[in-house]
């Protein structure tokens, strides 16, 4: 069963993948596995709080964990946030779902029909069921 992830999630990931130090943080992991903080360093420039703030921000996210052996510390990808995501950007990015026409009551399709209103005073948006329809004035 699919466990669907909230949109606050969804938000705080996609922030999270947003910063290129992050990002590049995160495919290492994807790639290497657990790593230690040690080894990302030299694989990513910058300082170590700089290095730390990157990490918090994606621990924080739920897209990374971390295991302390000692003085040392490995982060890893978080399987279950991983998987989870996956499933969610596959079923939201999946070209089938763009549709081959203009909404219905949308201004591209009053435009595809050949009603080009001239100004916007000349029609009216309003909600009709949850979506924006466009209505003639």
């Amino acid at each position: 069963m699919r466990v669907p992830i909230s949109i606050k999630t969804q938000v705080e990931v996609l922030k999270a993948l947003a910063d290129e130090t992050r990002l590049q943080l995160f495919m290492i992991l994807m790639e290497r596995g657990e790593t230690c903080v040690c080894e990302l360093a030299e694989m990513v420039a910058g300082t170590a709080s700089n290095l730390s703030f990157h990490l918090t921000k994606l621990k924080a996210a739920g897209l990374i964990s971390d295991r302390k052996v000692g003085k040392w510390i490995f982060y890893q990808p978080n399987r279950e946030t991983v998987g989870k995501l996956g499933e969610w950007l596959t079923a939201e990015l999946n070209v089938s779902r763009i549709p081959q026409a203009p909404a219905q009551g949308s201004m591209a399709e009053m435009c595809c029909q050949g009603e080009i209103p001239l100004s916007r005073s000349k029609i009216r948006l309003c909600r009709a069921r949850g979506r924006v329809v466009v209505k003639r004035v």
